[in-house]
């Protein structure tokens, strides 16, 4: 099911954090503070618990989509409606990373000020 595959992997990627998801600005910002606060121990306790997450979610999504097929489970989908609209939530979710409204932009830089002693 190669269309689910590659919304599957893009979900996970935002699940993770990478960019241009919208997750990815708030790891940074919050990693940020804590640089800036000069908690070192908390920053490198942060990136050690990202790296971490993301390592598992791309060992199961490896495990996924390039593991051993069930017997009789058809090669190939058809590009439905509903398959199709799955990618609207990630386009949405790529460009509130990209171009975060400023709403949430105050809201995320208030909560990584939250760090800051």
């Amino acid at each position: 099911a190669p269309a689910t595959a590659v919304l599957l992997a893009a979900a996970v990627f935002a699940l993770a954090g990478l960019p241009p998801f919208s997750l990815f600005l708030s790891e940074i910002l919050i990693v940020q503070a804590a640089w800036r606060a000069d908690h070192m121990l908390l920053t490198a306790l942060v990136l050690v618990l990202i790296l971490v997450a993301f390592a598992s979610l791309v060992s199961h999504l490896q495990r996924v989509l390039f593991g051993e097929a069930a017997a009789g489970v058809p090669r190939g989908e058809p590009v439905t409606a509903p398959l199709a609209l799955l990618a609207v939530p990630l386009g949405v979710l790529a460009w509130v990373g990209v171009m975060p409204p400023e709403p949430l932009q105050r809201l995320l830089t208030h909560a990584a000020e939250v760090l800051r002693p």
